[in-house]
């Protein structure tokens, strides 16, 4: 079975080679990311901020047999 859909509960998913890509890619927040993020805090409804769970995957293949997500301009 698949994971049961939670009203309460959010998740987001990014394809990324390493974790160091990953903390870059929260440290290069635009002011637009910024204002969004605010806004969708604004739809919270606890008396505490939200939590936030990181989960990491293991790569099961090679780095060379992974298929990127979004075509770079090599792959065009």
């Amino acid at each position: 079975m698949g994971q049961q859909l939670r009203e309460d509960f959010w998740t987001e998913s990014y394809h990324v080679s390493t974790w160091d890509d990953y903390l870059r890619h929260n440290m290069r927040r635009t002011k637009a990311d910024a204002e969004v993020s605010a806004r969708i805090l604004k739809l919270h409804r606890g008396a505490a901020p939200p939590r936030v769970h990181r989960m990491i995957e293991r790569h099961s293949a090679f780095p060379h047999y992974d298929m990127p997500l979004k075509a770079t301009n090599e792959q065009i």
